[in-house]
């Protein structure tokens, strides 16, 4: 089942940048509506790569049989956690810590 939900959130992900890319290039080439997206696109397109990437490796990480365990102290993920955000790579402990790190 998740591998099935991980399959269909890297479909969704391939969308949406095509479709962001779509619409910047209308953008870029006044056939949209808007004012200049330059910065915009380089933001958009990070987060849409950085999106596909987690998903890349929550695939890889099914096949090495290691889903569903935190990558930094191999304690189970709760299964609410990964039904919530499948590509979620720490546990609620590693999780926290990792959020506040980079805060600083």
């Amino acid at each position: 089942m998740l591998m099935q939900v991980l399959q269909d959130i890297h479909v969704a992900v391939d969308a949406e940048i095509l479709l962001s890319c779509t619409k910047m290039n209308e953008l870029e080439n006044g056939t949209g509506q808007g004012t200049d997206f330059n910065g915009w696109k380089k933001v958009v397109k990070v987060e849409l790569d950085m999106r596909a990437v987690d998903v890349l490796h929550a695939l890889r990480r099914m096949k090495l049989g290691t889903y569903g365990k935190c990558v930094w102290r191999n304690a189970e993920v709760p299964f609410e956690d990964l039904r919530s955000n499948p590509t979620e790579r720490f546990c609620a402990k590693c999780r926290l810590t990792h959020k506040l790190a980079a805060q600083n």
